[in-house]
């Protein structure tokens, strides 16, 4: 039997752990095995041309389950650390809703921001970055640890004004996806200049109203986009592709390409490491 894949003889499960099976497919497809086993990782299903799989990482005492056809000759993937997270703590809910308020955006935990913000920091250190905006209120703490990382100021753009802002304002309208409403966004002209190289930054993009707000407050200022980070993307919405082809450079630490709310199960899109 072949397929698209070319023909890759079978592997049977006593072969023993420290002999590669004879075949230049086998061998590759026996090192895959190797390395999840040692991980804690247990394919139920495999045969000779695709395997079918479920997969449990059981070391860390969680599960992770994906239904599906996976090329063997495909690279094993390593979930990051914010992917593992939302897996260990998150709650997916009707309506395409992911609820990571126990350790992101409502109880926060003071570690993983940091680690966000090393990661950011990672990614666009090329950038030269004067400032990090970002848009209140649960994007702050990230902004903060990202500009701590550069650092730089952090900028936030408020959804209200208040007495303590006076002089001229950049504006933008944004709609909120969680919230459903639409607020108006104000940033000080004092604190955004032409000279500014900007990071935007937020904890998650949905159909990308937030981002599209601070782009254009940022542009309205003179300044440049240097880069956009994001924590989570709902990668089956609208926003991340609609960011991308304006021609930003945008880079979310876990993209999510579906979830299931009967199951409880979220799938990760694969992203270079």
């Amino acid at each position: 039997m072949s397929s698209g894949c070319g023909d890759i003889d079978r592997f049977s499960d006593e072969s023993p752990k420290n002999t590669v099976p004879s075949g230049t497919k086998t061998a590759a497809l026996w090192q895959v095995r190797r390395k999840t086993d040692e991980c804690g990782i247990v394919y139920d299903k495999y045969n000779q041309k695709l395997f079918e799989i479920s997969v449990f990482l059981i070391d860390k005492k969680r599960q992770i389950k994906y239904n599906g056809v996976i090329d063997p000759r495909r690279e094993e993937r390593t979930m990051n650390f914010l992917e593992e997270r939302i897996l260990k703590d998150g709650v997916v809910k009707e309506g395409n809703v992911l609820k990571v308020d126990s350790f992101l955006n409502h109880q926060m935990d003071v570690a993983l921001l940091n680690e966000i913000g090393k990661e950011f920091h990672r990614r666009f250190s090329d950038l030269k970055i004067t400032k990090v905006l970002t848009i209140e209120a649960s994007g702050i703490a990230i902004a903060y640890a990202a500009a701590q990382c550069f650092g730089v100021p952090m900028l936030f753009a408020k959804k209200a004004k208040s007495i303590n802002i006076d002089g001229d304002m950049y504006t933008a309208e944004v709609e909120s996806f969680t919230h459903r409403n639409k607020n108006q966004i104000i940033v000080s002209k004092k604190f955004l200049s032409s000279d500014d190289r900007v990071l935007i930054v937020d904890d998650f993009l949905a159909n990308g109203c937030a981002l599209q707000g601070l782009i254009s407050i940022t542009e309205a200022a003179g300044a440049e986009v240097a880069g956009i980070g994001i924590a989570i993307e709902k990668g089956f919405q609208y926003g991340g592709r609609s960011i991308r082809n304006l021609g930003y450079r945008l880079e979310s630490l876990a993209i999510v390409d579906s979830m299931d709310p009967k199951t409880k199960t979220v799938v990760f899109r694969k992203q270079p490491e």
